[in-house]
């Protein structure tokens, strides 16, 4: 429990990424990594602390200052991955505790966290996961330029985040707690009536696609992943 709440206030302060398409700045990402520290400061001390400081610490340098910017994403995915990964053996062979919670910890509180950690893990980490699978395969919306290069369109890449991230909020509260699938067809649709003209241009067309079905793909896995837990 107390690793869970860690992690939700960790995921937290890592929406500050959903907006960062450029590396932090040192003081910028250093204060992160301040804030992030402290966090770690929830759970009991021991052995797992350590190792969580260390952690965070190293997944920012990894990201911000480490990894060249056009792997930014990738390095932000990996660096949360490692953070993940410890607080999981942290969980499965320390069993920390924290000091925010009671002693005889109320039963209802492990669904509400994992419920939001589903919720905050469908937002920015999958944001980084579509965005690193669109740069790896040059699938990102672009716009022509002088001559024949063209740059990537920060206004349609811009709202297509916003448009992501709402699609697998409703996507994971129908999947975790309607389990209506049917539902699903909706959203899609609702979606896909509204960029129906742009659907003409090959390039936005396979830029929508693969988006939206790994957007799909990814909610669903996590909604399940958390139902399983539940």
């Amino acid at each position: 429990m107390a690793i869970l709440v860690f992690l939700n206030a960790w995921l937290l302060t890592r929406l500050w990424f959903t907006f960062r398409d450029r590396p932090l700045p040192t003081r910028e990402w250093t204060v992160l990594a301040l804030v992030q520290v402290v966090l770690v400061g929830v759970l009991t001390p021991g052995l797992h602390t350590l190792a969580l400081v260390a952690t965070v610490i190293a997944s920012l340098a990894l990201s911000e200052a480490l990894v060249p910017e056009e792997r930014l994403n990738a390095g932000r995915l990996a660096g949360g991955a490692l953070v993940g990964m410890v607080a999981f053996l942290s969980a499965h062979f320390g069993s920390p505790g924290s000091w925010l919670l009671p002693v005889q910890q109320p039963e209802v509180l492990r669904p509400a966290m994992l419920g939001l950690l589903g919720f905050l893990l469908v937002a920015n980490e999958t944001n980084l996961a579509i965005r690193t699978l669109l740069h790896r395969f040059q699938m990102e919306p672009t716009t022509p330029t002088k001559g024949e290069t063209r740059t990537v369109d920060d206004r349609e890449y811009n709202a297509g985040r916003v448009i992501g991230m709402l699609e697998r909020w409703l996507i994971y509260l129908v999947v975790v707690f309607a389990q209506n699938y049917n539902v699903i067809a909706l959203i899609l649709a609702a979606k896909g009536f509204a960029r129906f003209r742009q659907m003409d241009e090959r390039e936005f067309a396979e830029y929508v696609l693969i988006g939206t079905l790994a957007s799909l793909l990814f909610t669903i896995v996590i909604g399940q992943s958390i139902l399983y837990f539940l």
